[in-house]
This record gives C-alpha cells, structure tokens and sequence, in this order.
C-alpha cells in the first residue's frame, strides 16, 4: 500500500509540475544581438525616411530613426505582412545615440519546446539632460560641456505593440544589467502597453529623472 500511495503521489506530483504554466515555459532567460547600423542585419529604412531597421529575434526589429537632433528608437514586430517596417511605425522614444557603433540588444523572454519568445528587449543608449538638450536644439548643436548619460532602456514587447517600462543609470548603479533585468522580467508579466509611468531602477540621478519628465 505505500508503494502504491507514493506512486500515486508521484504520478499527481509529475501532472501538476507538468501543467504548471511558469515550468512549462521555463525560466525567464536570455537572447543576444548585435547591432551595428552598417552591418546586416541593420538595413536603411526606404526614402524618404531617413532610419535604420535591426532585425532581432521572432519578428522584433529595432527601429533607429534620425530626426533633427538626436534619434529615436522603437521595437516593432513583423506579423507576416508585406509591407516594410519603417523607424517611423509606432510611438518613437527620444535619445542622442546608441552607446557606441556597435551595440547590443539583450532579449529577456520564456523558452517553450525550441522556441524563444522575447516578452522584454534591455539597449544601453545616450541620452543629454533637458537642460542640455534644449542648449542643442537651440544651438543646432551639443554644448561643448555636454556629458552624454548611460542608460539602459528596459522596453516591453507584446502582442498589444511595444513600450518603455523601465529606465536604469548604467554608470550610478553597481549592478546595472541585474536591475534591468528584473525590472524586464517584472514587466513582461505583469504591465501591458501603454504603461501609465515609466519606472526608474535603482539610483534616480539628475539626468535620468529630468529625462522622463
């Protein structure tokens, strides 16, 4: 009889471990790419649209657009259509630059069987304080005195679209990539787009608060 009691509790152990939705996709994870805009998989966007679109993992792509002053960056996903995506789809975040040529996209999601599904996307960009950024569109250029800020942009990938959830300091804080991630992992199940307030991870420095203000 306790032979069979524990098989039988191994047996319900075994069904509930398997229909458990958290173990079934497994633990959140990690994808990378690299961005370099002058490299495949980047291509420029179709005149007269002055971009870059990166290809990345199940259909996201990373789309660099080149306003004015600064650029812009959004994630956008490919269902299958025809039509090209363009850096000019969906709501553009303002910043002054990637954080370097060549750049890296690190994409937060679940594994289930083989395949990935990204539900976060975490990019270290440059960005100026409003102060110095008005100083730039005034000026048509940056302030001799201007001190770029690292920030990694913590965004939000979905069936809804795409949105900033999270900014973290990448030079005030000790573990940077750590809160990014959490902050990612957080988001991806539980704030849909649009999310009402963008959240600051770890230290709210000067520059990072009047940003997203």
């Amino acid at each position: 009889m306790t032979a069979c009691r524990h098989a039988v509790v191994s047996a319900s152990l075994l069904a509930w471990l398997a229909a458990s939705p958290a173990l079934a996709q497994g633990a959140p994870s990690s994808r990378y790419t690299r961005v370099n805009l002058d490299q495949p998989p980047c291509k420029s966007a179709p005149p007269p649209v002055e971009g870059f679109s990166c290809v990345g993992v199940a259909g996201w792509t990373l789309n660099v657009g080149f306003p004015a002053f600064g650029a812009t960056l959004n994630f956008s996903r490919d269902k299958g259509r025809v039509s090209a995506i363009s850096p000019t789809d969906g709501r553009q975040v303002p910043i002054d630059e990637l954080a370097g040529k060549t750049t890296t996209i690190e994409w937060r999601g679940t594994t289930r069987g083989s395949v990935f599904e990204p539900y976060a996307a975490i990019i270290r960009v440059l960005v100026l304080d409003a102060r110095q950024r008005q100083e730039m569109i005034e000026q048509g250029s940056p302030p001799p005195s201007a001190r770029r800020a690292q920030i990694l942009m913590v965004t939000r990938l979905g069936r809804e679209g795409s949105c900033v959830v999270a900014y973290v300091d990448a030079q005030a804080n000790p573990a940077p990539n750590a809160l990014a991630r959490a902050a990612a992992d957080a988001a991806g199940k539980a704030r849909p787009c649009p999310v009402e307030q963008v959240e600051i991870r770890g230290v709210e420095t000067p520059v990072l608060s009047g940003y997203i203000r």
